[in-house]
């Protein structure tokens, strides 16, 4: 019985390790990628939302950046691709995700991982403008974040990086 065991213990333990062999992590570094900042939308300021496109690694890190209050909260989230998504596909995806979805037929992420909001940390705000329209007065702020190394372990890591952005912040 303790054979059997063992036997199987030793088998489990090696197809771990083949499997993590066939799957590498991703090692996703902001030099390589490929930004889109979206500020405003057809409704006027909004949020801002950052996308940077990992060509090379069929990826997608989105960060949302919250302009509720002065706290300016980040969330962000990994979207991988299958390898065989082309790069107009994944334009497309990227479309949809803040604009009134014009594509029917986008490719599906194989895999979303949340990273962490503690990762991100608020460096500096400051106002530089303020904006009016017909969906209220907003002041546009200048926001520096900082972004710590980080790893799911199992399929992706984010080297640290910064991000300088701009951020409307809705007053009235």
């Amino acid at each position: 019985m303790n054979k059997a065991i063992i036997t199987i213990t030793l088998l489990f333990i090696s197809l771990s390790l083949n499997a993590a062999k066939q799957a590498p992590i991703s090692n996703l570094d902001i030099k390589d990628a490929k930004k889109l900042e979206i500020r405003s939308g057809q409704i006027g300021p909004r949020s801002t939302l950052i996308f940077y496109t990992f060509k090379s690694e069929k990826a997608v890190l989105k960060i949302h950046i919250d302009n509720k209050d002065k706290s300016f909260p980040v969330t962000a989230t990994v979207f991988v691709f299958d390898k065989s998504v082309s790069e107009e596909d994944l334009k497309k995806w990227l479309n949809n995700q803040h604009s009134d979805g014009l594509f029917p037929n986008i490719p599906k992420p194989s895999k979303n991982i949340k990273v962490p909001a503690k990762m991100f940390k608020l460096l500096s705000k400051k106002v530089t403008s303020n904006k009016k329209s017909q969906f209220g007065s907003f002041e546009n702020y200048n926001v520096k974040l900082k972004a710590d190394e980080y790893s799911d372990k199992i399929s992706i890591k984010i080297n640290s990086f910064t991000i300088d952005t701009q951020v409307y912040l809705k007053t009235k």
